[in-house]
C-alpha cells in the first residue's frame, strides 16, 4: 500500500510539474507575442527609413550623371529619352540590357541605379517587376507639353543647356522624379506647367504623369543644382492612386490639398520667363 502511494504521489508531482511547464511556456510566448507587437512597427519604420535613403542615393548618383554628361557635351543636358525602353512593355520592362544602352548608363555603371528599393510590386501595366522607376523632368531637353497638349506655344522654355535653365532657376527645377509605376513609361516625365502666370489659358488643374507616394505619402525628386529630396503630399489622392494601381494618366481636376501637392510639382517643372 505504501509502495502505491508512493507511485501515486510521484505520478501527481509530475503531473503539477508538467501543468507548471506548460504555463510557463504559455507566458513566455505570450511576452515573445507582446515583444514582436512592439518591435514589428519599429523594424518596418526602420526598413521604410532605409528604402528612402536607397532611392535619394539612387537619384543623387543620377543627379551626378547628368552633370558630368553636361560637363562632357559643353553644357548639352543630356536628351530626355536618356534610355531605351517602355515600362508598357514587359519585354521592355525586364530588360537591363537596354538601361546599359542608355546615355547615362557610361556614368553610373550600376543597372540597380535605375530602380526604387521600394518599387516591389509588379507594374500595373506590363504585370512584371520592371527594372526602371525614374523618369526625367519633360522640360529638360524634352518637348514642351503645354504646347503639345494645351495649343500653348512660346510661355515655356524647354532647356537644352544647363546655363539656360532659370525659370525656375536650378535649386528649384526638378531634373529627375520618382514616378509612378501607373503612369510610368518612357522617360520622360510628362506634367503641364500650371498656366497661371504668363499664359492666356485656365489653369491646370490635372495630372498627366504623377509621382509616386512610395515613401510614407512622398516621392524622391533631383535639382538641376544636385540636390535631391523626399517631396511629401499633404493630399490623399496619390496615396489612393498606388493602391488602386491602375495604369494610366490621370486628367481629373483637384482642389484643396490634392491641388496644392500638384502645384508644388508644376513650379518646378517649368515657369514663365521671369516668374521664378
Amino acid at each position: 500500500m505504501r509502495a502505491a502511494s508512493r507511485q501515486s504521489h510521484c505520478s501527481d508531482a509530475v503531473c503539477l510539474k508538467a501543468a507548471f511547464n506548460l504555463i510557463e511556456l504559455l507566458v513566455v510566448i505570450a511576452i515573445i507575442a507582446i515583444l514582436a507587437a512592439l518591435l514589428f512597427p519599429a523594424l518596418s519604420s526602420a526598413k521604410a527609413q532605409a528604402r528612402k535613403a536607397g532611392c535619394l542615393n539612387n537619384i543623387k548618383q543620377m543627379q551626378v550623371a547628368w552633370h558630368i554628361y553636361a560637363d562632357d557635351f559643353d553644357d548639352l543636358i543630356v536628351t530626355n529619352s536618356w534610355a531605351p525602353g517602355d515600362m508598357n512593355s514587359p519585354s521592355d520592362a525586364t530588360n537591363q540590357v537596354e538601361l546599359e544602352q542608355g546615355l547615362l548608363y557610361p556614368y553610373c555603371k550600376s543597372p540597380g541605379i535605375f530602380k526604387c528599393p521600394a518599387d516591389t510590386a509588379r507594374n500595373p501595366k506590363s504585370l512584371v517587376l520592371s527594372v526602371r522607376s525614374y523618369s526625367m523632368n519633360t522640360y529638360m531637353s524634352g518637348y514642351d507639353t503645354a504646347a503639345v497638349l494645351e495649343n500653348v506655344v512660346g510661355i515655356y522654355t524647354v532647356v537644352r543647356k544647363r546655363s539656360q535653365i532659370a525659370a525656375p532657376p536650378p535649386a528649384r527645377a526638378i531634373v529627375f522624379a520618382d514616378e509612378s509605376p501607373n503612369t510610368i513609361d518612357d522617360t520622360n516625365f510628362g506634367i503641364t506647367p500650371s498656366m497661371l502666370e504668363g499664359a492666356n489659358h485656365s489653369p491646370i488643374n490635372h495630372w498627366n504623369n504623377y509621382p509616386t507616394d512610395r515613401h510614407k505619402n512622398g516621392a524622391g525628386f533631383s535639382f538641376a543644382d544636385g540636390h535631391v529630396v523626399i517631396m511629401k503630399w499633404t493630399g490623399q489622392l496619390l496615396k489612393s492612386l498606388e493602391v488602386q494601381a491602375i495604369p494610366g494618366n490621370y486628367t481629373a481636376d483637384l482642389d484643396g490639398a490634392d491641388l496644392n501637392d500638384l502645384r508644388m510639382v508644376q513650379a518646378a517643372i517649368a515657369l514663365p520667363p521671369g516668374q521664378n
